[in-house]
């Protein structure tokens, strides 16, 4: 885990292995496949790109337990990151469909405090500590095939493009990929037979909230109501305090 943090503090990203189990993964992406892939429910979200749909589906404890929200390989990790006041601040799943096109490198969120960062310029906003991190654990293998996520190593730290190297993630069921808010990304194309599902989560101090994508999608940061939350173990509670 040390050097997975030192990578995320340096580069803006870091991939675990095997955090998840395989068959616990299997059953997820069948009830998502029946509930909102069947009926084309994924349409209901936000378009992020080329045949590319990003939705809230319900955080519901049928499907999702805290091997997803709070998983013990990675929620130490998240803590040192963000803090242990940090939240979930949304939640949700990304439908990649046969045929759509790469993404394009972009920023989960706008800056801080200046818009000279996103050129490249010095600013204080490269240099500050994360505020929010995503957490992506795809629901089915994520190879050239289905559409690699795609990370511009360093530009967290809003690094030039010939300080900054292209990685092109590989991914196994049961893995996860973070990065920064802050890290330029992009999806890749999907020239597979099958939609490519992978969730999503980010993961914030407790006084950041995403103004960017949710004025936009008109729906609920995490999707849930009183009684998920009453079945969350009590040390993780505070990560939906927002939404009690």
């Amino acid at each position: 885990m040390n050097d997975n943090f030192k990578k995320f503090k340096s580069d803006g990203y870091a991939i675990f292995g095997n955090i998840v189990e395989k068959n616990y993964i299997n059953e997820i992406y069948l009830k998502i496949y029946k509930k909102y892939i069947l009926n084309n429910q994924f349409e209901k979200g936000l378009l992020v790109g080329d045949k590319r749909y990003m939705l809230n589906v319900e955080l519901d404890h049928s499907i999702f337990d805290q091997r997803i929200f709070a998983n013990e390989n990675l929620i130490e990790f998240l803590y040192k990151l963000l803090g242990k006041s940090m939240i979930l601040e949304s939640f949700g799943i990304v439908f990649s469909l046969p045929g759509a096109r790469h993404q394009g490198f972009h920023r989960d969120g706008s800056v801080l405090f200046d818009a000279y960062s996103v050129e490249g310029n010095a600013s204080i906003s490269g240099f500050l500590p994360p505020y929010a991190i995503t957490l992506a654990i795809p629901l089915i293998n994520i190879d050239e095939e289905t559409g690699r996520t795609e990370i511009k190593s360093n530009t967290h730290r809003y690094r030039e493009d010939n300080q900054t190297k292209l990685i092109k993630t590989n991914l196994k069921i049961g893995s996860a990929l973070l990065w920064d808010f802050r890290t330029l990304h992009g999806g890749g194309e999907n020239n597979s037979k099958k939609i490519r599902p992978i969730i999503y989560m980010t993961y914030s101090r407790e006084w950041w909230r995403d103004c960017d994508n949710y004025k936009k999608l008109n729906q609920k940061r995490v999707n849930l109501d009183s009684s998920f939350i009453k079945k969350v173990d009590l040390k993780y509670r505070n990560l939906f305090r927002y939404y009690a």
